[in-house]
């Protein structure tokens, strides 16, 4: 059976442009850091009536690589719903998204911890490498405003995988700081950091990782 298109309302006639609530940043990819100083890349994407992302699609990009990772930070999209004379509707839009190249930064000390299992996907700890990943990009970890005027600080034990494409996902907190804002800052920065990927027998591979985040005040 023939699935129906969803209903369209034209931008037009909506009551408000689209607001848009929640941005995931597309990651930078990995493929093209060092090769490809930035890119551009316009996404269409229909936003339903309860203002998530549906159908993205790529119009135009400078690399298909940033044209995939638009589409899955696209995908993450969070809007208000949309209206029209009060009526929540569906709009398709169109948007631009720049890529810049991250900056390189040194290697991160990490903390080896044993292989597990995730998903069915076996881990392999950095002990069992021939080659750790190498962080490329580290965004600054962000320290909540409020916490610093109130003087709070901490260290956040961070766990997570770098995958074999050298992105960071399955972003946990292993040992909390005592504040959940200091632990979700960490956990939501480090979400950001690019690796080249660790290696055995040649291959890149999954890897169990922990790092340490101190949020301390007399750092900047």
């Amino acid at each position: 059976m023939k699935q129906e298109k969803p209903s369209l309302c034209p931008l037009k006639e909506l009551d408000i442009a689209p607001q848009l609530l929640s941005r995931h940043l597309p990651v930078f990819p990995s493929a093209l850091v060092g090769k490809v100083a930035e890119g551009q890349v316009i996404v269409e994407f229909l936003i339903d009536h309860n203002g998530d992302v549906q159908l993205p699609r790529v119009v135009s990009a400078t690399n298909p690589a940033f044209g995939y990772a638009a589409m899955q930070g696209a995908s993450a999209w969070k809007f208000a719903p949309p209206t029209s004379h009060g009526k929540r509707v569906n709009v398709r839009a169109k948007v631009p998204i720049d890529f810049t190249t991250p900056k390189p930064a040194p290697m991160v000390s990490a903390i080896p911890v044993d292989s597990a299992h995730l998903s069915g996907v076996p881990m392999i700890n950095l002990a069992d490498l021939d080659q750790q990943p190498v962080i490329r990009f580290r965004p600054p970890i962000y320290y909540p405003v409020k916490m610093r005027s109130d003087g709070i600080t901490g260290t956040v034990q961070v766990g997570f995988i770098c995958d074999r494409e050298g992105h960071v996902r399955d972003t946990h907190v292993v040992t909390s700081s005592g504040s959940n804002e200091l632990d979700q800052a960490a956990v939501d920065s480090i979400s950001k950091w690019i690796f080249k990927p660790g290696r055995k027998n040649g291959h890149p591979v999954d890897v169990c990782m922990e790092v340490p985040v101190t949020f301390d005040l007399n750092r900047t």
